[in-house]
């Protein structure tokens, strides 16, 4: 009997929005409506130009983001690539986010046109290997490349990439009233589920 497929979260989301692509997926904050077929090529062709750049499974994609397309695109293009995502919460100050990017070994960080300004407090505290903006940035690139705008010619397919269950799909920080104190690997089972055992059982080991 074969086995069954593995098939990620990312992937599973895509493959539905596929089903209806002329169906609107999402409406922005300025009132411009998505489909769903839109918005899954573009998270394809996100994920295809991380891959080229290197992200891929055991990588870190950390999101310095607020609540746009773009970020969601992201999200999912970055699992689709097989990297764990990691997302810097909006009203923390920046040397914990710097705490949070240098903790979880950030091979990217991306960050959209809401959190341009927090860019700007935090870069001078990290050393991150690669830095892309998600849309255009402030005049002069100062924060990085357009990785969307780089990505336009990838193709808009799924990528080819072997995720397994064993693989993470991101990394959740926890804390307290002084310091952040607990690392959480959000890991997988079949058809994307999170391994609730495995997630106890590191914590427990903490």
């Amino acid at each position: 009997m074969p086995a069954r497929e593995f098939v990620s979260a990312p992937a599973l989301l895509l493959r539905s929005l596929l089903r209806e692509p002329h169906r609107r997926a999402i409406t922005t904050a300025d009132g411009v409506e998505i489909t769903a077929g839109d918005l899954a090529a573009a998270t394809c062709r996100l994920a295809h130009e991380l891959l080229a750049r290197g992200v891929g499974r055991g990588a870190t994609v950390t999101l310095l983001t607020g609540n746009t397309a773009e970020a969601l695109s992201a999200r999912y293009a970055a699992g689709l690539a097989g990297a764990r995502v990691v997302n810097l919460y909006d009203g923390m100050s920046a040397p914990v986010l710097a705490e949070i990017t240098a903790s979880v070994e950030t091979t990217v960080l991306l960050v959209d046109a809401e959190r341009h300004a927090g860019a700007a407090e935090l870069l001078p505290l990290i050393d991150v290997p690669t830095v892309l903006t998600l849309g255009p940035g402030p005049s002069g690139g100062a924060i990085g490349e357009d990785v969307i705008a780089a990505s336009a010619h990838r193709p808009a397919e799924e990528p080819a990439v072997r995720i397994g269950p064993g693989d993470d799909l991101g990394i959740r920080h926890t804390g307290g009233t002084t310091a952040l104190h607990l690392v959480d690997a959000i890991p997988l089972t079949a058809v994307g589920k999170p391994d609730r055992k495995r997630l106890r059982e590191a914590v427990a080991a903490r």
